[in-house]
């Protein structure tokens, strides 16, 4: 288990070879502040990856390899790739970078439980200037959250609907 405590600090970024486990079994990680996946895999072999506390940022460098879990009191976000993606209630799911910029999230199977919350940070009325998820499987979002965050030159836009799931 990753777990690094502390309410302060500096963000903790993972940045070379795979991380992994032997054991094959879940794996709960928590930080206090945000992790990034900057360079290699984060993977738990066949077990699932919970993400119990903190934020966990992927990368075009470093993704998530198999299916992981979003708890209550965390956040998914980034612009890599994931396998199946389980948001439960109270768990957080933002593509792009948190807060600042936009950009597309790549899961497998999406499931976002109610109460589970999608954050998509827009920047419209530029066309595809907003967040997205691309999903490989099957996707359900019964009961959850959609939660928009305009980013520096948001306006409102008129016209035909954007696409956040794809």
């Amino acid at each position: 288990m990753l777990f690094r405590s502390g309410a302060s600090g500096n963000p903790l970024t993972l940045d070379g070879n795979t991380l992994t486990t032997t054991s094959n079994a879940d794996q709960y990680l928590s930080e206090a502040n945000s992790v990034t996946i900057a360079a290699g895999d984060l993977t738990s072999g066949a077990g699932t990856i919970h993400f119990v506390s903190g934020t966990f940022i992927t990368t075009l460098t470093g993704s998530i390899v198999g299916p992981s879990v979003v708890e209550n009191g965390a956040t998914l976000a980034g612009n890599g790739s994931t396998g199946a993606v389980h948001n439960v209630s109270g768990g957080t799911i933002n593509p792009g970078t948190p807060t600042t910029g936009v950009g597309t999230l790549s899961t497998g199977n999406l499931d976002l439980d109610a109460g589970s919350t999608y954050v998509l940070n827009a920047n419209l009325p530029s066309v595809g200037n907003y967040d997205s998820i691309s999903v490989t499987g099957t996707v359900d979002v019964t009961n959850a959250t959609l939660n928009i965050l305009p980013v520096a030159g948001f306006g409102a836009a008129s016209g035909p609907g954007s696409t956040v799931i794809v």
